[in-house]
Order: structure tokens, then sequence, then C-alpha cells
């Protein structure tokens, strides 16, 4: 984006944020913060697990309403299940 210069102030203010949102243990804000740092890194398409992302995707209007807390909390369960039922997968004949 920027081929003439060195710009440091986004990771600046990403490393701002995510020590915000850290801050909020309560919030569980994990997730996004792992997601983000692998969108940053380039994450390989092959590794992306989309029946999780379709699961997020899917979830309701009403628990996203509620907040970051009652969000973040219905994601780690989703990550969860979808991280045995990989794990059922790879183990399963």
């Amino acid at each position: 984006m920027w081929l003439d210069a060195n710009h440091d102030w986004p990771v600046g203010n990403w490393n701002t944020l995510k020590t915000y949102l850290l801050a909020y243990e309560d919030e569980q804000w994990d997730f996004w913060i792992d997601w983000y740092e692998s969108q940053l890194a380039g994450i390989n398409p092959a590794t992306v697990n989309h029946a999780l992302e379709e699961a997020i995707l899917l979830i309701p209007d009403e628990i996203w309403k509620a907040g970051p807390a009652v969000t973040n909390a219905e994601i780690a369960r989703l990550v969860r299940e979808h991280s045995r039922k990989t794990q059922e997968e790879t183990v399963s004949p």
C-alpha cells in the first residue's frame, strides 16, 4: 500500500487495540485477536476451518445483540465443538 516509506502506525494501533481488548478478560476476545493476527500473517486458505466460520456466521442475531461477552462465549463454545469434530475426524478410520 505504501511503497515509498515504512509506516508503523497500523501496527502501533493494532497493539493498542489488542491491549485494550485483553484488559476485558470477561469478554473473551482471544478468538478475534488470534483470527486477526492470522489474517495479518497471511493465513493459508487450506487451513481455514470452513465449518467453524459458517457456524460463527450463523450465530443468531439475539446472541450478537447480547454483547461481546455473550457472543465471544458462544464463539469459544463453537471453537471447542469444531476442534473436537476435527480431532474425531482425524482419529476415525
